[in-house]
Parts: C-alpha cells; structure tokens; sequence
C-alpha cells in the first residue's frame, strides 16, 4: 500500500509499472519471502520520476478492517537513503526506526512517496555494527524472551552461515542481522545521540518476546556473558565455547549457554509462527 503525497497524480502508474515488474519475476520463478528485499531500476515515467525502486518483504501486517489473504507478504519501499541504511544494519533496525517514527508497532504496512527523512547511515555511525563483521541473516530471528536470548534459526540458515563463517577468521567478532519475529509483541529501538536502548510496544504488550535487530558474538573472552546492546543482543564467549557454536551453525544444531544473569539459547524451528503483532496508534 502506499501513500502519495497531494498532486502525485502519476503515482498510480508507477505502482502498475513495479506490479508488472513483479509479476514477470514471479512468472521466473524469482519469488521472495520475508525479510527479502528488490532492488531494481524500471524504465520510462516512473524512472523520469526518481521515486523509489528498492522493496522490502515482511510478514503481513494487516490494517484494521483489511482482510489480509494467505499466503501473503507486505511490502514497503525504501527510499535511497533508507535502502543504504537497510544495506549497512539489516531490516530490523530500519523496521524500528519506521515504528518510532510512524507510531506503528511492528511496522506500518503503507508506504509514502516521496518518503520522509526517517533515517541516515551518519546517524549511526558510533554503532558498534560499524566495528565488526556483520551479515544479513533473514532466516533467523532473535528475542529476549524472559531472562534468555534465543536465536531461531530456519533451515535455510544453515547454508547462509556456513558460507559466512567461512570467510571469518576463527576468533572474529561477527554480527547477524535477523528478521523480524512474527509472534514478537516488542522491539528494541537505539537513540544514538543518548547512546540509550528503547522499546517500541505495542498498548497489549506483556514484553514476553522483545525482538533485536541483531546478535553480535564476541569470542575469546575469559567469561561468558549475554547482555543487550544497542538495540540488538551480544553474546560474549570464550573460545572453545564459539568455537562449539560455530560448529553447531552449520550442522544444523541446537544449543545454549547458561550465565547468572541471561542467558542464551539457539534453536531450529520450522514453519509459520503464527499472527503478526500490530499497533497502530
């Protein structure tokens, strides 16, 4: 859906143009799920136009009223700056900045065009993601739940992780920037100018499963810890424990670590994990 601002009188044609676009994709059996993204540049009135042409998938976040069909994702365009800041931190932390901008919990499911200035690459730059290896992940998901951090992982990670561990140095801290969980009733946001972790939550929120937009492993460590940080989960480890998780990554495996304070836990699932959680305020 998207939302266009007084006198777009040729935006409806450019939403054709990109839908046909897709179709043709789809008819090549180039299909996306969520937490993919297209990025593409389209000839004639719409490419004259400058409007955007970078598209992110999600889970379906249904408007009030609004039957929302199955199977079905939502789409959001991502203007040039939001698309980079998508490339650099991952989909979730774009999806927090859009909630807190836009007072909708997960995300709002309409887009704007031109769209506003909600984020910049140089608004982070102190981001401890600009330090470290990082790498999109959208088959995985990462939650405090409780007192533990669980890192859900899809079987299609395994692939993913194996190709990325592999041009890791053993002992390299290395980030994973996941999707957004579907069953997730909160989602850590960071304020960088404060250096201070908030929530975006939804008026039913119990904060039982409070979504991060990423899960940093900082190996070769005395002591195991598990803390958030920014707006995302780190997991500090010493090195044969890393050394152990890698190994479970790409065999597929669960596993977990428990501290005196939070603790960890990766696990596997397969499946659709249930109804999206909304606020709209």
């Amino acid at each position: 859906m998207s939302n266009c601002a007084a006198g777009e009188a040729k935006a409806p044609d450019f939403v054709l143009e990109l839908l046909k676009h897709i179709f043709r994709l789809a008819k090549q059996g180039r299909t996306v799920d969520a937490g993919g993204y297209t990025s593409m540049t389209l000839a004639g009135a719409a490419k004259k136009e400058g409007l955007p042409f970078n598209l992110l998938y999600l889970d379906p976040i249904p408007l009030p009223g609004i039957p929302v069909p199955s199977p079905a994702l939502t789409v959001r365009f991502m203007s040039v700056e939001e698309h980079g800041f998508f490339q650099a931190f991952g989909s979730m932390r774009l999806i927090a900045a859009w909630a807190q901008h836009y007072h909708y919990v997960p995300a709002p499911p309409w887009s704007e065009m031109p769209a506003p200035q909600v984020v910049s690459v140089e608004r982070f730059q102190t981001s401890i993601l600009n330090k470290t290896a990082r790498a999109h992940l959208p088959q995985s998901t990462v939650n405090l739940e409780g007192k533990e951090i669980v890192f859900r992982l899809q079987p299609g990670a395994r692939a993913a992780l194996a190709g990325h561990l592999d041009q890791l140095p053993p002992l390299q801290p290395v980030a994973f920037l996941p999707n957004l969980d579907r069953q997730a009733d909160s989602g850590l946001a960071w304020i960088p100018e404060q250096n201070q972790t908030a929530m975006n939550i939804t008026p039913t929120s119990r904060r039982s499963r409070i979504a991060g937009c990423f899960m940093l492993f900082i190996p070769a460590q005395q002591a195991v810890s598990a803390r958030v940080f920014e707006d995302g989960f780190a997991l500090l480890l010493p090195t044969e424990t890393w050394e152990d998780i890698r190994a479970a990554m790409v065999k597929g495996e669960a596993r977990k670590v428990n501290t005196s304070g939070t603790s960890w836990r990766m696990e596997w699932k397969e499946g659709d994990s249930g109804p999206i959680t909304t606020d709209h305020r």
